[in-house]
């Protein structure tokens, strides 16, 4: 959805392969490679531990008032 080349499980290659962060230069240009539903059920919260870890858990912009 709105991505070219993704579909339901898919997955950007290089990601999949090497894992997060790698090869920055080929996003857009890349192909996406299909996943398992367990594959992608396992990385999906890995992902958001990772990302969690990463840049925390609050709020990513001020509060606006």
């Amino acid at each position: 959805m709105g991505c070219r080349g993704a579909g339901e499980r898919s997955i950007r290659e290089s990601w999949f392969r090497h894992g997060p962060g790698s090869k920055p230069e080929l996003l857009g240009q890349e192909p996406f490679v299909e996943v398992e539903w367990e594959v992608a059920l396992d990385l999906v919260p890995a992902e958001l531990d990772r990302v969690r870890t990463e840049h925390g858990n609050g709020r990513s912009r001020p509060e606006v008032r």
